[in-house]
């Protein structure tokens, strides 16, 4: 048994003892009271238990809304499916676009049922492949690259296909090609094509869930709910929702890039999604065969086709149309190779597409030399000229006129390999900017990133608490309040209590808690104004610090839309959650003070907390007002995820900061005078809008990434100006762009790349 669960029988065992003690408690509560005492006491309590069974579901239903509210507002499944068809095929677009302006001439890539394809669907007869009268033979699944959409809807009529081929065949862009023409000619009613790269999943989790969650990381307004099902039931995530609905075609690529030891699972998993399920995988050839053999079969009712070796004319006609012809003969030594039958290494080499692209990128000059290829002794197999054809891209993408341009190719190429390292380290081959943060490992990295935050929030502690308590408190608590920020500025929450006590709910008891603590002493002496001000600075400041302990800053990132129409609900609900907060702790307060000292200054410290209570619903309403979801419908991309991100971190901050200010500036001018009042007021705001968890620019996706792409390129690790470092490579052909994040071109060149890390 885990941890948990021993903590759970830990807590069930402790309730029931607590139970059986109050039961026994009670007993002999009765017994001193007497008979007739003992009767009033029962019919007391049963008047309390019928008004809560009668409470009881409208009591539970306040509640749940109080903790969920209307946080998500449902949506119609079939208008998703449409939005999503749209932002996809416009992503596809613009990224075809792309790719056409610097390979205008398309790789010549064919396809068919091989020797090895058949003994890959080891268990699956022609005959499963049929449906509906329609057969499906081997000679009609052959085709070339532009031939992939007529095969795949005509020729297959259950649409399940696997693509076999070695590393660098062409089985991701015969994919991206796949997908593209579908969304292209998708009808109103016809499935969406999803492109999901496999290195990221592990099998240990379930596929449907794994691709719900790659749905929310490309789209987020897919985790928003659906409408609740025609047969009824609770509403479901959107990403959800659109996986149940077998209204998506996975499209799963790199079946190879699954660690070895998983691909058993993964193929059963996959296998498991049912045998009417279309899909479409890739793998090299040799790797799906071992799962094949480890998992007892082929994948059920689907069609294995594996791409072909380029011939020698295919390879001559597309270097001589892509490169220099200039000066004549440049390639007549590699050219006289590839006509002789004995198969040589440059042969073995060029036959591969990502080796045409890679030859056509380092030898496309007339300075170059590709005849060099064909010396025997400096590359005598096939490994050694993809080796120097991988570590030659980058030179060749950047070319050079000069010695400026030598170390600029030289600090680009360093630039690449670091990035191709940390992608390595992560075990992913998706450059996503917001998780940035994870580059920055080791002690000094994340002290000198964290410390920016902990020093804005530690001054202006300093400043506050020094002009109310003295010299010595403002910087003792300035200190602590920098050490925290500094250390848990790109951390975890140590607390998380889950969705029964949210972090954001603790800060805000803290806040108040330890706000009325400091002021209330002050005001029992007869110091009115300043017991407000300073119980109101402390709060906020204590607030603050909770945050960085309960409170975990946001790791990805959203897109500000400044609107109230569909959000109403759950603004109303984080306001309401303040104002319980505050008539919780102002009840309290006003009755006991009331009593203990005297109803006015009961009746100020209630009105305080109320109000206090009530502005932190209201700063913690405007995350609902301000961030909203990005539209799927959108194509998006790198930079203007970038760009949203940034934009509503300002806005929430700028939004909030107003509110900051006031309710630290107008208690402290009453106590210490208009002057003081602006400047306390305003270095609140500035330790607010810096670096608070939830409406602080350092605890966005955007903040965090500044911070240590500041610290990375101080280091010369990478680029000031890092997303246009990354476009300019996607530009080159070195990275490519699949909606918010970049890839390198190749697993292999991400691979060499990672592999010449110092």
């Amino acid at each position: 048994m885990d941890a948990r669960g021993v903590l759970r029988r830990l807590l069930g065992t402790l309730g029931l003892l607590i139970l059986a003690a109050a039961v026994l408690a009670l007993a002999f509560f009765l017994r001193a009271q007497g008979l007739d005492r003992s009767t009033q006491w029962v019919g007391v309590g049963g008047g309390l238990l019928a008004v809560a069974a009668v409470v009881q579901k409208p009591a539970l239903g306040l509640a749940d809304w109080l903790r969920h509210g209307g946080s998500r507002q449902p949506m119609e499944l079939e208008a998703v499916v449409e939005a999503l068809a749209k932002g996809l095929a416009r992503q596809w677009s613009l990224e075809d676009e792309r790719h056409r302006a610097s390979h205008p001439r398309a790789l010549p890539v064919r396809w068919s049922v091989s020797g090895e394809a058949e003994l890959a669907m080891a268990g699956v007869g022609w005959d499963d492949l049929g449906a509906r009268g329609r057969t499906v033979r081997a000679p009609s699944l052959a085709g070339e690259y532009d031939t992939i959409y007529d095969t795949f809807t005509q020729r297959l009529p259950r649409q399940r296909l696997i693509v076999l081929g070695r590393g660098g065949g062409g089985k991701s862009s015969l994919a991206r090609r796949l997908a593209r023409d579908m969304l292209q000619m998708r009808a109103g009613q016809g499935r969406v094509p999803v492109l999901l790269s496999l290195a990221s999943w592990d099998p240990e989790e379930d596929l449907a869930r794994w691709v719900a969650r790659q749905l929310v990381r490309s789209h987020p307004k897919l985790e928003r709910l659906s409408l609740p099902p025609l047969g009824g039931g609770p509403p479901v995530q959107l990403s959800t929702a659109l996986v149940r609905s077998d209204r998506l075609l996975l499209v799963l690529d790199g079946f190879d890039e699954i660690p070895e030891p998983s691909r058993e699972a993964a193929l059963e998993k996959i296998a498991e999604l049912g045998d009417e399920v279309p899909v479409v995988m890739t793998s090299r050839t040799d790797e799906y065969r071992q799962a094949v053999q480890a998992y007892g079969g082929g994948l059920p009712r689907a069609a294995v086709v594996e791409l072909s070796p380029v011939d020698g004319p295919a390879i001559k006609s597309y270097l001589t149309a892509t490169t220099a012809v200039l000066p004549p003969g440049r390639w007549d030594t590699v050219f006289d190779l590839l006509d002789r039958a004995g198969g040589s290494a440059v042969t073995q080499t060029l036959q591969i597409p990502l080796m045409i692209w890679l030859a056509c990128v380092v030898y496309r000059h007339p300075r170059s030399t590709p005849g060099e290829l064909a010396d025997p002794a400096a590359f005598a197999d096939s490994g050694a000229i993809e080796r120097h054809l991988l570590d030659n891209l980058v030179t060749a993408a950047y070319p050079r006129s000069g010695p400026r341009d030598a170390y600029r190719v030289r600090r680009a190429q360093s630039r690449l390999i670091f990035l191709a390292g940390w992608l390595k380290d992560r075990g992913t081959t998706d450059l996503a900017w917001w998780q940035l943060p994870t580059a920055a490992r080791g002690t000094l990295p994340r002290l000198a990133t964290g410390f920016p935050v902990g020093l804005a929030a530690g001054v202006p502690a300093a400043v506050i608490l020094g002009t109310m308590t003295g010299f010595r408190t403002g910087a003792a608590a300035g200190a602590a309040l920098t050490v925290l920020a500094t250390v848990r500025a790109f951390s975890p929450a140590v607390v998380h209590f889950g969705r029964r006590l949210p972090g954001p709910i603790i800060g805000r008891v803290v806040a108040l808690a330890t706000g009325l603590g400091a002021g209330l002493p002050l005001v029992l002496r007869g110091q009115l104004a300043a017991g407000v001000a300073q119980g109101t600075s402390v709060g906020m400041l204590a607030g603050l610090a909770a945050g960085f302990v309960v409170h975990e800053g946001r790791s990805s990132p959203t897109r500000a839309t400044v609107r109230v129409q569909g959000h109403l609900l759950r603004i109303l609900h984080r306001m309401v959650v303040g104002l319980l907060i505050g008539l919780v702790f102002g009840g309290a307060l006003g009755v006991s003070l009331g009593l203990t000292a005297d109803p006015a200054t009961g009746l100020t410290f209630a009105l305080l907390a109320v109000a206090m209570g009530l502005a932190m619903g209201v700063v913690d309403s405007l995350h609902v007002w301000i961030d909203n979801e990005a539209d799927i419908s959108r194509a998006v991309s790198p930079k203007t995820v970038l760009r949203d991100d940034r934009a509503a971190a300002l806005l929430r901050a700028l939004a909030a900061g107003p509110l900051v200010a006031a309710g630290a500036g107008l208690t402290a001018a009453f106590a210490y005078g208009p002057a003081t009042g602006l400047g306390l007021g305003c270095a609140m705001a500035f330790a607010f809008i810096t670096t608070d968890r939830m409406i602080g620019v350092s605890g966005t996706a955007w903040g965090a990434f500044v911070l240590v792409r500041s610290w990375l390129a101080l280091s010369g690790r990478l680029p000031w100006r890092l997303m246009a470092f990354l476009d300019d490579a996607h530009e080159r052909g070195i990275l490519r762009q699949s909606g918010p994040l970049h890839q390198f071109r190749h697993a292999s060149l991400q691979q060499r790349l990672a592999a010449r890390r110092p």
